[in-house]
């Protein structure tokens, strides 16, 4: 991992941070089972967290830790913290009660999260110069403490290294109230940087705020819309983000450093010698000058924000005549409503009437559908009975018919016989004899009719 540290003023110095990587898995319980180093790396450590916060979050490690060097990479709003222990077994066991836990419990998202250093590179810095290194290895370095001014030797623990390369006794730096080095005065940890924008073009770059309303636009070698936020509303004071620099348009110029001295770049104390007083008295009429500016500038911005209180009252008032006709428009529109919803009412309670003789009627008619069905089936079946019966009675028909045939046949033949009988009786005897010896030939019958 690239890093670099140091105040860019004074010297800037790059190194490669080697993290470890172990061939074996850790498990919560295995603190006997540790990597061969004595540095951990705090990684992604927030730009909101400074040194004074830094040592409080590792207060109960401070006795073991030999070192704590700030360093930092190209990622904005967020830094890494080097812990070097006085054994393994320490970084272990910080690296088991510190990694994944919050920083703060009010701030449960921003997470500690730490790794094994096997070793670390010093590099050549930015701007090719020399120096700014990191100690080299077999090697120590016993600075001074610059709040304490006492040598930091071994025996001393809890070394602090912070942006600029200046070391101090962490005892010693916990009681500086400033948040900048106590020797150059640069920041401990990296300053977190602002996401403002151009509210016009959303440009990031060489932004100004107006002192007035509050407008954030670009400058003139951008696209230049504070400018033309001066030139639409003549609101004539803005500051620069970068610098908080006070821009005059009117008189083009800066207005801020009122007791600067031009010479040496010092505060004048008043009571000092005829120069100073000369210098004092300038310096008062110049501040006069620009106190009258400021008062004829804040009466401007009294007429501007009185227009615009004005401007919202009419604005106001021209919403809320609208407001009420709407609302009379809308109360006109909910009374024919409401009488749709009763003509509706209405209608609708006949519709469920009607529904329900409806309902009731086809409930009958379903009904009566199903009695028909029954006595459809009850039918079919007294046709099918009704159908062998009379199938039945043919068969009977046809055979008594066939019977009837014979009986008449039989008949015939017994009227035939009575008849030949009779008639035989009234002839004479040798009639009769020679009737009794013959015999009777049935000849072939000419017709149906007279068969």
């Amino acid at each position: 991992v690239p890093f670099f540290t140091g105040n860019p003023a004074v010297d800037i110095t790059n190194g490669i941070l080697h993290l470890y990587k172990s061939n074996y898995k850790l498990a919560a319980d295995e603190h006997n089972i540790h990597p061969d180093t004595d540095t951990l790396c705090m990684i992604s450590v927030p730009a909101s967290m400074d040194a004074h916060a830094m040592l409080e979050f590792t207060a109960p490690y401070l006795g073991v830790v030999r070192q704590i060097r700030i360093i930092r990479d190209r990622s904005p709003n967020q830094y890494m913290v080097l812990l070097a222990f006085a054994s393994s077994q320490d970084a272990c066991n910080f690296y088991f009660s510190y990694n994944n836990m919050p920083y703060s419990s009010l701030i449960p998202e921003e997470i500690c999260h730490l790794a094994f250093v096997a070793s670390i590179e010093a590099t050549s810095s930015y701007e090719g110069t020399d120096g700014g290194f990191l100690p080299l290895t077999n090697s120590t370095e016993l600075p001074d403490c610059m709040v304490c001014l006492e040598r930091m030797d071994e025996s001393v623990q809890g070394v602090l290294t912070i942006l600029c390369n200046h070391s101090f006794h962490a005892t010693c730096l916990r009681q500086w109230e400033d948040q900048c080095c106590p020797v150059c005065r640069y920041v401990q940890t990296p300053q977190v940087q602002s996401d403002n924008k151009c509210m016009v073009c959303g440009s990031s770059e060489d932004l100004w705020i107006c002192l007035v309303c509050g407008n954030v636009g670009c400058g003139r070698y951008t696209s230049e819309h504070a400018q033309q936020h001066y030139l639409e509303t003549h609101h004539n004071y803005a500051m620069a983000l970068s610098d908080n620099r006070v821009w005059d348009y009117a008189g083009d110029y800066f207005v801020h450093r009122l007791f600067q001295n031009k010479e040496d770049g010092k505060l004048i104390e008043k009571g000092g010698s005829d120069e100073n007083e000369a210098k004092i008295e300038g310096i008062q009429l110049e501040e006069f000058s620009c106190m009258h500016l400021l008062t004829s500038q804040l009466e401007s911005q009294r007429k501007y924000w009185e227009e615009m209180v004005d401007q919202a009252q009419a604005q106001g008032a021209k919403k809320y005549e609208d407001v009420c006709s709407e609302l009379e428009q809308a109360m006109s529109q909910l009374q024919v409503t409401n009488k749709k919803v009763e003509e509706l009412g209405s209608e609708r309670q006949s519709l469920s009437h009607r529904n329900l003789q409806l309902s009731n009627k086809f409930t009958q008619t379903l009904r009566d559908l199903s009695n028909e069905r029954e006595l459809n089936k009850s039918l079919i079946k007294n046709q099918e009975m009704w159908r062998k019966k009379v199938v039945d009675v043919e068969e009977v028909a046809s055979k008594q018919q066939v019977e009837i045939t014979e009986l008449k046949e039989q008949l015939r033949d017994v009227m035939f016989y009575i008849e030949a009988s009779q008639a035989i009786k009234k002839e004479d005897g040798q009639v009769q004899d020679d009737i009794r010896d013959g015999t009777v030939v049935v000849g072939p019958s000419t017709s149906s009719d007279s068969n």
